[in-house]
């Protein structure tokens, strides 16, 4: 089954499609990798409540991408939606 799902282009969701895409992982190679469903991954992606702190680690190894990178895109994120 695929699932097609489109996010804002600022929002955590773009910027963990565009990672994975770049490691040429889809969606459930993602959720794989994080050993997590792919429904928490685009719980995380679509909605308020962030990765844990075991997540975010996750999904800095699973995407190469430096932890803190994942948590800049978080924080960036919340401060967009207060606005």
């Amino acid at each position: 089954m695929r699932i097609s799902v489109e996010f804002e282009p600022d929002s955590f969701g773009h910027y963990l499609m565009t990672m994975a895409a770049l490691r040429g992982m889809s969606l459930p190679e993602l959720a794989d990798a994080v050993g997590r469903t792919q429904r928490n991954v685009l719980y995380w992606s679509s909605s308020e409540h962030a990765p844990s702190a075991k997540s975010i680690n996750a999904l800095s190894s699973a995407l190469k991408r430096p932890a803190e990178e994942i948590i800049d895109v978080l924080r960036e994120q919340e401060a967009n939606d207060d606005r």
